[in-house]
Protein backbone atom coordinates (compact mmCIF):
# COMPACT_ATOMS: atom_id res chain seq x y z
CA UNK A 1 0.00 0.00 0.00
CA UNK A 2 1.21 3.45 -0.76
CA UNK A 3 1.43 6.36 1.69
CA UNK A 4 -1.65 8.22 0.43
CA UNK A 5 -3.87 5.17 0.89
CA UNK A 6 -2.59 4.66 4.46
CA UNK A 7 -3.13 8.36 5.17
CA UNK A 8 -6.69 8.13 3.81
CA UNK A 9 -7.42 5.13 6.02
CA UNK A 10 -6.06 6.94 9.07
CA UNK A 11 -8.15 10.02 8.28
CA UNK A 12 -11.29 7.91 7.81
CA UNK A 13 -10.70 6.15 11.14
CA UNK A 14 -10.05 9.50 12.85
CA UNK A 15 -13.23 11.03 11.43
CA UNK A 16 -15.24 7.99 12.45
CA UNK A 17 -13.75 8.19 15.96
CA UNK A 18 -14.59 11.88 16.20
CA UNK A 19 -18.16 11.40 15.01
CA UNK A 20 -18.62 8.48 17.38
CA UNK A 21 -17.15 10.39 20.34
CA UNK A 22 -19.37 13.37 19.57
CA UNK A 23 -22.40 11.09 19.40
CA UNK A 24 -21.43 9.39 22.68
CA UNK A 25 -20.96 12.78 24.35
CA UNK A 26 -24.41 13.91 23.20
CA UNK A 27 -25.96 10.69 24.49
CA UNK A 28 -24.27 11.13 27.87
CA UNK A 29 -25.42 14.76 28.13
CA UNK A 30 -28.99 13.80 27.21
CA UNK A 31 -29.00 10.91 29.68
CA UNK A 32 -27.63 13.11 32.44
CA UNK A 33 -30.27 15.77 31.84
CA UNK A 34 -32.98 13.12 31.66
CA UNK A 35 -31.94 11.57 34.96
CA UNK A 36 -31.68 15.01 36.56
CA UNK A 37 -35.23 15.83 35.44
CA UNK A 38 -36.53 12.51 36.76
CA UNK A 39 -34.84 13.12 40.11
CA UNK A 40 -36.29 16.62 40.24
CA UNK A 41 -39.78 15.30 39.49
CA UNK A 42 -39.49 12.63 42.17
CA UNK A 43 -38.38 15.23 44.65
CA UNK A 44 -41.30 17.52 43.75
CA UNK A 45 -43.82 14.71 44.02
CA UNK A 46 -42.44 13.63 47.36
CA UNK A 47 -41.40 10.25 46.04
CA UNK A 48 -37.86 10.74 47.29
CA UNK A 49 -37.65 8.78 50.49
CA UNK A 50 -36.09 9.77 53.75
CA UNK A 51 -32.79 8.10 52.86
CA UNK A 52 -32.12 9.96 49.64
CA UNK A 53 -28.64 11.04 48.65
CA UNK A 54 -29.27 14.60 49.83
CA UNK A 55 -30.43 13.59 53.29
CA UNK A 56 -27.47 11.22 53.60
CA UNK A 57 -25.15 14.02 52.54
CA UNK A 58 -26.57 16.44 55.09
CA UNK A 59 -26.46 13.80 57.79
CA UNK A 60 -22.87 12.88 56.92
CA UNK A 61 -21.88 16.55 56.88
CA UNK A 62 -23.43 17.10 60.29
CA UNK A 63 -21.82 13.92 61.70
CA UNK A 64 -18.41 14.87 60.32
CA UNK A 65 -18.74 18.34 61.76
CA UNK A 66 -19.64 17.00 65.18
CA UNK A 67 -16.83 14.45 65.27
CA UNK A 68 -14.05 16.56 63.79
CA UNK A 69 -15.22 19.99 64.90
CA UNK A 70 -14.79 21.41 61.41
CA UNK A 71 -15.18 20.50 57.79
CA UNK A 72 -12.13 19.24 55.93
CA UNK A 73 -9.89 22.04 54.77
CA UNK A 74 -9.21 22.58 51.07
CA UNK A 75 -5.72 21.06 51.19
CA UNK A 76 -7.07 17.77 52.55
CA UNK A 77 -9.54 17.28 49.69
CA UNK A 78 -8.79 14.72 47.03
CA UNK A 79 -8.44 15.74 43.38
CA UNK A 80 -11.89 14.36 42.54
CA UNK A 81 -13.49 16.25 45.43
CA UNK A 82 -11.82 19.47 44.27
CA UNK A 83 -13.13 18.95 40.74
CA UNK A 84 -16.64 18.23 42.08
CA UNK A 85 -16.50 21.42 44.11
CA UNK A 86 -15.42 23.40 41.05
CA UNK A 87 -18.28 22.01 38.92
CA UNK A 88 -20.78 22.73 41.69
CA UNK A 89 -19.43 26.26 42.13
CA UNK A 90 -19.73 26.80 38.39
CA UNK A 91 -23.42 25.86 38.61
CA UNK A 92 -23.33 22.72 36.50
CA UNK A 93 -25.93 20.21 37.65
CA UNK A 94 -24.32 17.33 35.81
CA UNK A 95 -21.97 14.64 37.08
CA UNK A 96 -18.26 15.26 37.09
CA UNK A 97 -17.67 12.37 34.69
CA UNK A 98 -19.86 14.05 32.05
CA UNK A 99 -17.93 17.30 32.31
CA UNK A 100 -14.59 15.52 32.04
CA UNK A 101 -15.81 13.34 29.17
CA UNK A 102 -16.99 16.42 27.29
CA UNK A 103 -13.68 18.18 27.84
CA UNK A 104 -11.75 15.10 26.75
CA UNK A 105 -13.92 14.62 23.65
CA UNK A 106 -13.62 18.25 22.60
CA UNK A 107 -9.86 18.18 23.25
CA UNK A 108 -9.41 15.07 21.11
CA UNK A 109 -11.58 16.60 18.39
CA UNK A 110 -9.49 19.78 18.41
CA UNK A 111 -6.26 17.78 18.45
CA UNK A 112 -7.34 15.72 15.46
CA UNK A 113 -8.63 18.66 13.43
CA UNK A 114 -5.49 20.74 14.03
CA UNK A 115 -3.32 17.73 13.26
CA UNK A 116 -5.20 17.08 10.01
CA UNK A 117 -5.08 20.73 8.93
CA UNK A 118 -1.52 21.56 9.91
CA UNK A 119 0.18 18.17 9.84
CA UNK A 120 2.22 19.15 12.90
CA UNK A 121 1.91 17.36 16.21
CA UNK A 122 3.31 20.43 17.97
CA UNK A 123 0.45 22.61 16.69
CA UNK A 124 -2.04 19.89 17.60
CA UNK A 125 -0.73 19.74 21.19
CA UNK A 126 -0.85 23.54 21.33
CA UNK A 127 -4.48 23.43 20.19
CA UNK A 128 -5.24 20.87 22.85
CA UNK A 129 -3.67 23.08 25.52
CA UNK A 130 -5.63 26.09 24.26
CA UNK A 131 -8.89 24.13 24.63
CA UNK A 132 -8.04 23.06 28.18
CA UNK A 133 -6.98 26.59 29.18
CA UNK A 134 -10.11 28.09 27.59
CA UNK A 135 -12.29 25.60 29.47
CA UNK A 136 -10.52 26.45 32.73
CA UNK A 137 -10.96 30.20 32.12
CA UNK A 138 -14.64 29.73 31.21
CA UNK A 139 -15.24 27.68 34.34
CA UNK A 140 -13.65 30.28 36.58
CA UNK A 141 -15.55 33.10 34.90
CA UNK A 142 -18.80 31.22 35.64
CA UNK A 143 -17.72 30.79 39.27
CA UNK A 144 -16.89 34.50 39.55
CA UNK A 145 -20.25 35.50 38.03
CA UNK A 146 -22.14 33.23 40.42
CA UNK A 147 -20.18 34.55 43.40
CA UNK A 148 -20.88 38.16 42.38
CA UNK A 149 -24.59 37.38 41.98
CA UNK A 150 -24.64 35.70 45.39
CA UNK A 151 -22.95 38.69 47.00
CA UNK A 152 -25.45 41.11 45.46
CA UNK A 153 -28.39 38.97 46.55
CA UNK A 154 -26.90 38.49 50.02
CA UNK A 155 -26.74 42.26 50.58
CA UNK A 156 -30.38 42.60 49.51
CA UNK A 157 -31.46 39.67 51.68
CA UNK A 158 -29.65 41.07 54.72
CA UNK A 159 -31.31 44.44 54.11
CA UNK A 160 -34.75 42.79 53.97
CA UNK A 161 -34.00 40.82 57.14
CA UNK A 162 -32.82 43.95 58.97
CA UNK A 163 -35.93 45.91 57.94
CA UNK A 164 -38.22 43.07 59.02
CA UNK A 165 -36.49 42.84 62.41
CA UNK A 166 -36.86 46.61 62.89
CA UNK A 167 -40.53 46.40 61.97
CA UNK A 168 -41.06 43.83 64.66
Amino acid sequence: MDATRILNIIIIIAVFGLVFSLWAFCVFVWLTQYLFRIKKIHKRLGLAGRDTDESKMIRLWRDARQTHGMIRVEAALTFQEKLKRITNDAGWNIPLQTVLLGLAGFSVLTFTIVLALSGSVLFAVAGLLVVVCAFWAYTHSRIDKRAALFERQLVDALGVAARSLRAG
